[in-house]
């Protein structure tokens, strides 16, 4: 069967439809594009929940009639996928890395917390004895309460330690070879990865990231391989003056006889500012740990159909 010839970047229909799927897909890079007369036709892999709006963006696209869709089709989220019959269920619950609790204040406590800490910060300021010192500590204290709703002894916790860790454990349908040849090739990583947008050699022989930060604003950092054993352990992590402080490590084992394969991830971040930096990534609507379990769907899906 003759297969349709993938367009070359530059071609104007290439460019429309990587720039519409960039807009309205979580894992824009993990769709592959090919086009033969008028029709599209689609594979990779995608979020169910996103496959009538990637559709409708292809079919947009001046030229393009009829869309020939051959995607993996993924659950929306982990609690939906069958687990039993493809093994998709991710092990490593929320709880265990998940550093906001639930609200322990209605916004309109919030608010009224946090005027009530600013007056006292403005009061201790102005007062400069140890009543003021005092009040300005209370001020602080009941201000970044407000702002991170999170509660005393999580907050506590959150300042000397603002690094969040993540674990997560599942089984891919492919030998152990194959799983670890798509790993250790760092290009593969923003086909999976949602936020993080390139992985590029630096001259140091590390790698530099590119991740797309709040409001799309790009943060980059560079990272060096700290261990990596054939089919066993890759693991790396960010150089000490990055913006995003991270480590990442992936442990593998055969399962099946060979045909499947057990995957470990574990990955910690530590933005700037501890618990008020993630306080401030998650109101703009960036925080890497949301999306790891899609991630983590979608780069299964992609190793499973390359094997075949």
């Amino acid at each position: 069967m003759h297969r349709p010839t993938i367009l070359e970047p530059g071609d104007v229909r290439f460019e429309a439809i990587r720039e519409r799927l960039k807009l309205i897909c979580s894992h824009p890079e993990a769709i592959e594009v090919s086009i033969s007369g008028n029709a599209a036709t689609l594979e990779g892999a995608a979020l169910e929940n996103e496959v009538n709006k990637i559709e409708s963006a292809v079919r947009s696209v001046p030229g393009i009639d009829e869309i020939h869709n051959e995607l993996s089709l993924l659950y929306s989220t982990p609690e939906r996928a069958p687990g039993t019959r493809d093994e998709l269920i991710l092990r490593g619950g929320s709880k265990k890395d998940s550093v906001w609790t639930p609200t322990q204040l209605s916004d309109s406590l919030r608010v009224l917390l946090g005027i009530s800490g600013a007056c006292l910060m403005y009061y201790g300021v102005r007062k400069r004895d140890f009543a003021g010192l005092l009040a300005s500590g209370i001020g602080l204290g009941a201000l970044i309460r407000a702002v991170t709703n999170l509660d005393t002894v999580r907050l506590f916790e959150m300042t000397l330690h603002p690094k969040v860790s993540l674990y997560r454990e599942l089984v891919v349908d492919a030998p152990i070879e194959v799983v670890f040849n798509f790993w250790s090739h760092f290009e593969n990583y923003p086909r999976f990865m949602s936020y993080v947008k390139a992985v590029q050699v630096n001259d140091q022989g590390g790698f530099t990231w590119t991740m797309e930060g709040p409001a799309g604003v790009p943060i980059r950092w560079d990272s060096q391989i700290k261990e990596m054993i054939p089919c066993q352990l890759i693991s790396w992590e960010s150089c000490p003056d990055a913006l995003m402080i991270n480590q990442g490590a992936i442990s593998f084992r055969s399962l099946k006889k060979g045909c499947a394969t057990r995957l470990q991830v574990q990955l910690s971040y530590a933005p700037p500012g501890g618990s008020l930096g993630w306080e401030a990534i998650r109101i703009l609507g960036f925080d890497p740990r949301a999306k790891i379990d899609s991630d983590l769907l979608i780069m299964k899906a992609l190793i499973e159909k390359e094997k075949k």
